[in-house]
Formats: C-alpha cells, structure tokens, sequence
C-alpha cells in the first residue's frame, strides 16, 4: 500500500468517484470488511469509523488501516489513510439488543488537549519503511480556510438555534490495585543498633519500649518518611502526578486453591537475598503505610545476626491502592465558540482495575497459568461511554448540519464553507461510504 500525506492533485472541493474504502488488518486487505460510515472530531482530529462484518467477535482485538483509493486528476490513482487502530466490538444497541454486525475503529489521535490551547488539530500519514508515521499539524481554531460548495451538491441544509462551546467529557472509573513483591527498607533509629541481642528481647529487656522498632520494623518508605530513596508509586501505577503517600498494604490479587485472594505474604533472607522463608513468626502490617512489624518476643538468632550484620532483607507480596481513579476524556463541542464546563461520568463503582505487576514473584506462573489471578481492565467500559455521550444528537443552537451527495474526503475540520448565502465552520465530518453522502455538522 503506497501512503500519501498531502495529494497536491486532488481537486479542492470535488466528490469522488471512488467510495469504498480498504480495511487493511495486518497488511493484508479484507473484503470481508465493509466500511460503512466514518466520523471525524473537533478538536483533535478523532475518527471512529463502523464496519460491517458477517462474524464481528474473531476481529475484536485486531490492528486494522482503512484507506482510500483516490483518482488523481492525472487519472493515477493514489492511497490515502483515513484511520489506523485497534478493531473492537460496536458500542451501538440495536432494537433486537448489543449490535452483532458490526466491528468499530477508533482512532483517538494524540492530544485532545489542543482545545484548550485554542487550536485544532490535523493528521496525514506517511510510509516510512514498513510503518506508518502520523503527522500533526495543529493550527489557530478560527484560521481555517474558506470551502466554496457547488450547492448543486447541497442535498439539504438545516439549522438550529444557541451555539455550543467545546466541552470536555470525563469518564472516571475506580483506581488501580496491583500487585507486587515489595522489598522493604529499615524503618529503626540507627543509633539503636549494635547492642547486645537480649536488649532487643521484649521478655528480657527492661528498656524495650525505647528498642521495640529496631531490627523489627520494616517499610516500603512509599510515603518518604524515612531516610533513603522513596518508593516510586508514580512507577507502579503509571501515573505521574501521584507524589509519595502512605498506602497500607493490601491483599494479593494472585488466587489461592478455593479462588479467594492470598493475604500478604512475608518473606525474609538472611543470606543477602540469595534465598528467601517465610517469617516464621508474628509480623503485623501497619494499617496506615506499607511496613510491617516482627512482633516475636524474641528474634530468631540467625535472622538477629544476620540484620545486625546487614545481610538481612524483608520484602512482601501484596497490593497497593492507586489514590487516583482512572480517567478517560473525550471532548465534544467546537472550539471556534470557546470552552464549558467539563461533564463528567461515574462509573467508579462499575469500572474496575486491578494487575499483577512483573515484580511479583505471581507474576510468571499466572502468565504460564499455573496461578490464578483476580485482575480486570475495564478501560472499554469507560471508552463506550464517553462514546455514547458524545455521539449523542446535540439539539444545540447557532448550529447548521450540510447533507452533500457524494463523499468529500478533501474537507477538513476548521473549513469555512460557503454556499450562496450560507456559511458555517465545520466541526464534525461523517462520511456515509454506504450512502454516498457527507454530513457536515458547523457552526453558524
């Protein structure tokens, strides 16, 4: 497939005559797949497209490029890239229930952020080597340019009344959980190491209270609460605006042989982690940070003389809880008529997020499937509903929809169309492949 990103030859304004677009899946082209209709976004350039398939569910999950074949005006005949993603099944409800003919494309672009900045965006694709790079070219909101019409093309124009400002859409589910194997760090007063071992002894030591932390006392340090390198809860999320908080250690999500999650476990080595046990025995996980407390009477004798020489580690295998909730946002709206309040969907109680990291030591026997493992990622949830809410009708004012005959893949979003006394800014492009028509949704 040879990808254009600009075709200087490619009439300003015209249909063409070609309409059927290619669904590539894996380089190869599929006729199985019929694209039916394609909607392009303000501000950020974000195409989701339907496409007719006998047996939607064995393409779910499949990378996909649609492409148009377009005649130059030199009669050549180039390929022109509309969408490139991940099929996946249609978020559409039909009247017999979930629609089960179709699969969805949805190419999200890059930065929805742009409408603050009060620019659009645009996006072309290139061929280079065996890949294909998009190309950004973002530009002032009300500098598009001025789109003559043949109004003999004009199938039918409507308007409604009061304008509608760009509004951003945000779908919040719950936070991430995910499971690791912590190591953890001394949390004691230095200067309390190296006495005699019976001072560390809770039956034996008159002074204990003063030494209870000491040798016993271990933390994650997620909170920086202690000396040394804090924890990066920023890492294990994938999140970087979390700062380092307390986060009590919770269940492992890895499954035990009745199907319920495993509690924390405690490991300890004594021969500089070449080898880890079980602590044999009492530990107590604090309830308001990642540590955990040896509460033994008296300390095995290897382990005492392996901390008091340094050789001794402490790590545990449970989960932590994300402080933030996982967001997806969308928006809907132009940015010619300025920004609104955001709108947002909570889907906290339903939306739920939970892995295991690869430093559990769970991590490889629940991939080989030795293990279990309660994990879940409903980032589609949250997707298909910011879709429904900004595919929704919007019965807005200053507003005028173009119904064109043919499909006019030369319009952009930005265009200021003009047609004898009718003018509008175009904010929203649906290409109706399977009738022949282009919907223009504008600003008046």
């Amino acid at each position: 497939m040879n990808a254009h990103a600009f075709i200087p030859a490619w009439p300003a304004t015209g249909a063409i005559d070609t309409v059927s677009p290619i669904v590539f899946v894996d380089r190869v082209p599929e006729p199985a797949l019929i694209v039916e209709r394609m909607t392009i976004s303000s501000p950020s350039d974000e195409r989701s497209t339907m496409i007719r398939a006998d047996k939607p569910s064995s393409w779910f999950g499949r990378q996909a490029t649609i492409a148009l074949p377009v005649r130059l005006n030199d009669q050549s005949v180039r390929w022109r890239v509309l969408a490139v993603g991940v099929l996946r099944r249609s978020h559409e409800v039909t009247a017999a229930g979930r629609d089960d003919r179709h699969v969805m494309l949805v190419d999200e672009a890059a930065d929805a952020a742009v409408v603050e900045r009060g620019t659009i965006d645009r996006r072309d694709w290139a061929r280079a080597g065996g890949a294909l790079i998009a190309s950004h070219a973002p530009r002032p909101a009300h500098r598009g340019r001025s789109v003559t019409l043949s109004c003999a093309s004009l199938v039918s124009h409507d308007t409604e009344a009061p304008a509608s400002a760009a509004q951003r859409w945000t779908a919040r589910g719950g936070p991430w959980r995910v499971e690791s194997t912590f190591t953890l760090i001394p949390a004691w007063d230095a200067s309390l190491e190296g006495r005699h071992d019976a001072t560390y002894d809770r039956a034996l030591s008159a002074g204990f209270p003063v030494y209870a932390n000491v040798y016993r006392r271990w933390a994650l340090n997620e909170d920086a609460a202690f000396a040394g390198e804090p924890f990066d809860l920023a890492a294990l999320f994938g999140e970087d605006a979390i700062e380092p908080l307390p986060l009590p250690f919770g269940d492992a999500l890895t499954l035990d042989a009745n199907g319920e999650r495993r509690r924390p476990s405690v490991e300890v080595s004594t021969d500089g982690e070449m080898s880890w046990a079980a602590w044999p025995g009492d530990a107590t996980l604090s309830r308001s940070r990642a540590a955990v407390t040896f509460e033994d009477a008296t300390l095995p004798q290897a382990y005492l003389a392996a901390v008091k020489t340094g050789h001794a580690s402490v790590r545990v295998t449970a989960s932590l809880r994300s402080p933030l909730p996982v967001e997806r946002h969308r928006w809907r709206g132009n940015p010619f008529a300025g920004t609104t309040a955001e709108e947002r969907i909570d889907l906290t109680d339903s939306a739920s997020f939970r892995r295991v990291d690869p430093g559990s030591v769970n991590h490889a026997p629940i991939r080989a499937g030795v293990l279990q493992a309660d994990e879940a990622d409903d980032t589609a949830l949250l997707d298909a509903a910011l879709l429904e809410a900004v595919e929704r009708p919007m019965r807005l004012g200053g507003r005028a929809t173009w119904v064109l005959a043919g499909v006019h893949p030369d319009l952009r979003i930005g265009d200021r169309l003009v047609c004898g006394d009718e003018t509008g800014i175009v904010d929203r492009i649906t290409h109706r492949f399977d009738r022949a028509t282009t919907i223009l949704d504008t600003i008046v």
